[in-house]
């Protein structure tokens, strides 16, 4: 491989020129193939690639390009917005609000997409030179296995905390000079978030197996009626817990409090309802929980990234 941006070439249609969704100091191009449309962003600097896929995935198909980054970068951490997939080699879903980590020198990495869904992440690709500027140990040994086992440990408690960095990614609207610097510090917070978050782990207590399982009871109820308001004083009873103590254990469990845990859910339904039916975008709404569609258009762009409009957009496209 020359350089990343010939690896790209490879899978995509043409460069947009004359538009740009995202910022317009990356690079923006159009996707069309028999598997899949939309569009793909990135932005390269010498230490480190930010990229956005918005893509929907029009067949099943098992993808295998990853082997091919291993000369250029050395860590992959991607945040998703938006799937419905599976990564193989370590096992991990891909799906709404998750996190994936790729090794880029794993001659055994695949992952399946699975079709009408659609595909929104933010990713970072780390080179080493980063990881020599900004974490010593690697600098002292040159031994990226360790630094591996901590982005794969950590995943899944730092959700929260990247999808704040992935939106601000989405929504930059800066000058080329100044989004440079304000790339380069998110991508930098990225990953002492979660070297970090590896750290604290080392010293984390675990909800009681008997207090898991009365969440995860809450958890299962929320996912059963989660188009009603349901009051907290109904979930303290199925808990079993005070008001308190839910809140502290729900967030502990989950990373999320019971709202964002709620919404989340009426966004992912949401988002099924928008790939997969006719459904107006305002009987959605009222589907799954809310009686303003305005306002279910703006929930549904901070934890999306995009419209419900421009989902609808997308999917036309194929029809």
């Amino acid at each position: 491989m020359e350089n990343f941006e010939s690896l790209i070439n490879a899978y995509v249609s043409s460069e947009l020129k004359d538009e740009n969704y995202f910022h317009p100091l990356g690079r923006y191009y159009i996707a069309n193939t028999k598997l899949y449309n939309g569009y793909y962003w990135y932005y390269e600097s010498s230490d480190f690639i930010i990229d956005i896929h918005n893509l929907f995935i029009k067949e099943d198909f098992v993808e295998d390009g990853v082997e091919s980054m291993q000369n250029y970068v050395t860590l992959i951490s991607n945040f998703v917005m938006s799937g419905n997939g599976e990564w193989f080699n370590p096992y991990q879903s891909i799906e709404p609000f998750s996190m994936f980590v790729m090794d880029p020198s794993d001659k055994k990495n695949r992952y399946l997409i699975h079709k009408n869904s659609r595909l929104c992440l933010v990713g970072v690709k780390f080179k080493k030179s980063f990881l020599e500027k900004y974490y010593p140990p690697y600098s002292y040994s040159n031994n990226v296995d360790d630094l591996k086992d901590m982005f794969f440990q950590s995943k899944n408690s730092i959700i929260n905390p990247i999808s704040k960095i992935a939106k601000d990614i989405l929504t930059c609207k800066l000058e080329d000079t100044e989004a440079k610097l304000f790339f380069e510090e998110k991508v930098k917070e990225w990953f002492y978030i979660t070297v970090e978050a590896s750290e604290d782990s080392k010293n984390f207590k675990p909800l009681s197996t008997e207090d898991e399982k009365l969440i995860e009871n809450v958890e299962r109820y929320i996912s059963d009626h989660y188009s009603n308001n349901i009051p907290q004083s109904l979930l303290e009873k199925i808990a079993c817990m005070s008001g308190t103590k839910l809140k502290e254990s729900f967030k502990k469990k989950n990373n999320l409090s019971i709202t964002e845990f709620t919404q989340r859910k009426r966004m992912n339904i949401a988002e099924q309802l928008l790939v997969t039916t006719d459904l107006e975008i305002r009987h959605i709404a009222k589907t799954v929980g809310y009686t303003s569609a305005s306002r279910f258009s703006k929930l549904y762009k901070r934890y999306k990234g995009v419209y419900p409009n421009e989902v609808k957009i997308m999917i036309n496209l194929n029809k």
